[in-house]
């Protein structure tokens, strides 16, 4: 992978229509389109996409709320998964989070989603709490946080 075939860019409407099938098909927990359409609207949230080589592949978000933040989503297409396409995202959401002077972030990520977990906690994020039964499908969510002082 090169450097140089990557960019991240805020998201925009147009993003999620170019990537929505592909998600909706193989993430079951995935939010429906009109909720992507409202968070794309919430002055609080940014969201961003990934392009490798000009396709957009990857999207993530961010919701400030004071200097608290939830890291919203992190969904990469499932033909480019398990290439760091998700850390880099994830690297760039944290500096944004940083820029912003914010202390902490946390998240919520499906207990059968292993490698997301493996992911989080490379990066340094800890298991704080569970809520069970927290998913459409009836996955329980971890709740991970990484302080950032």
């Amino acid at each position: 992978m090169d450097a140089s075939d990557i960019h991240i860019l805020p998201m925009q409407p147009h993003h999620l229509e170019a990537l929505q099938q592909d998600f909706e098909k193989n993430f079951p927990n995935i939010w429906t389109y009109a909720i992507w359409e409202e968070e794309l609207g919430n002055t609080n949230s940014s969201y961003y996409i990934l392009f490798y080589q000009d396709e957009p592949i990857s999207l993530g978000g961010i919701k400030i709320i004071l200097d608290e933040v939830d890291l919203m989503n992190i969904v990469t297409r499932a033909d480019y998964q398990k290439k760091g396409f998700a850390k880099l995202l994830l690297t760039y959401l944290i500096s944004k989070a940083k820029e912003k002077k914010c202390k902490h972030i946390t998240l919520e990520v499906a207990s059968t989603n292993t490698i997301a977990i493996h992911l989080y906690e490379k990066m340094g994020f800890q298991k704080i709490s569970i809520r069970k039964n927290y998913y459409r499908n009836g996955d329980d969510a971890i709740i991970m946080a990484l302080s950032l002082s």
